[in-house]
């Protein structure tokens, strides 16, 4: 098990894309927040779990990264 943290960093390395461009954050409770990689994991750094499920994508959706509370998991797609 790699830890909230080594999650979070492991989502910012597999997704590496544009860091000038955005990405999009849709978290299961309905919001959606647009935003640098950086930013957004930073955020999800200081909720530490607390979230039950969260999708980020880029906007071509061509790569995304997906968390479940249920599971403690994580599933990163790559086209």
């Amino acid at each position: 098990m790699i830890g909230w943290e080594g999650m979070l960093a492991k989502i910012k390395e597999r997704l590496s894309y544009d860091w000038n461009k955005k990405v999009y954050l849709i978290l299961s409770e309905g919001w959606v927040y647009e935003g640098y990689i950086d930013t957004i994991t930073d955020v999800l750094n200081e909720v530490d779990g607390l979230l039950e499920d969260f999708y980020i994508v880029t906007p071509q959706f061509d790569k995304f990264a997906v968390y479940t509370d249920d599971g403690q998991c994580l599933c990163i797609y790559e086209k």
